[in-house]
């Protein structure tokens, strides 16, 4: 009786989960990011809603912390420097009194400035007052864009979660981030012509995104493996306007390695 008691309390001890080793994780991280609205509004000016818009591919880049609740379920954190912008096509450069000038903008004070309209709106405006309108169209050898320009600083706060946790693992990652507003301009380029025309300031100091992806890992050693995860983060209070009709995400693909210790 002795001896089968030994034998199920050493089956049962060799049963037992070892304690985990190593939760904590390092990783920087670099991605190509894509920008763009899920609407079809403009974030500059109501008027320039039915240009031809596109977003642009800019980089993040930073550094990820993480710490494992369990085999499979991952908490993290970090920072990182985004850079985003978005380019509105079917304009016209003009130089007018800042009255004149689109609302969004902070000139510095400028009380002649250069400014954007929408694509014949110079021509008509001039027309309506006999040829002296309030706004001089400059002359550019290609046709001009309007390209607004946005650094975050983000922090996100997200939970990671292993389908597979062997050599290669999958998981699925959900969560949000907070994105504290940096550097942001709007500014016009025309063939070799370009000129910044002053900040938005309609844009909110504090926003957050939700977060949603998945991510794959290659096992390079016990402590060191490769990432690669393609994200989708829908931006919220993006703006402090409530009537800007622009709803903004951005789709990146985070590679890097991570270190555990």
């Amino acid at each position: 009786i002795n001896e089968q008691n030994k034998n199920k309390n050493d089956v049962a001890i060799a049963n037992e989960k070892k304690p985990l080793k190593n939760r904590w994780e390092v990783a920087p991280n670099f991605a190509p990011v894509y920008y763009n609205s899920l609407s079809e509004g403009s974030s500059i000016d109501p008027s320039f809603a039915d240009n031809a818009q596109s977003g642009d591919i800019n980089y993040s880049y930073g550094v990820q912390v993480s710490f494992a609740i369990n085999e499979r379920l991952t908490l993290r954190s970090g920072i990182s420097n985004v850079d985003l912008s978005y380019s509105t096509g079917g304009i016209e450069i003009g130089s007018s009194p800042v009255s004149a000038a689109l609302t969004s903008v902070n000139y510095n004070g400028q009380q002649n400035v250069l400014t954007a309209l929408d694509e014949g709106s110079i021509a008509a405006e001039n027309t309506a007052n006999g040829g002296f309108g309030p706004i001089t169209q400059k002359v550019t050898n290609g046709p001009a864009e309007l390209i607004q320009s946005i650094t975050y600083y983000e922090v996100p706060l997200e939970l990671k979660y292993a389908l597979v946790n062997s050599k290669i693992g999958i998981n699925v990652i959900g969560g949000l981030s907070t994105m504290v507003l940096g550097n942001n301009d709007i500014s016009v380029a025309a063939g070799d012509f370009s000129s910044n025309l002053g900040e938005a300031n309609n844009l909110s100091n504090l926003s957050f995104t939700t977060n949603i992806g998945f991510g794959v890992d290659y096992k390079l050693s016990k402590k060191i493996k490769f990432n690669i995860e393609p994200m989708f983060k829908y931006q919220l209070n993006s703006y402090s306007d409530s009537s800007v009709d622009f709803q903004p995400y951005y789709i990146g693909v985070y590679t890097g390695l991570s270190y555990k210790f």
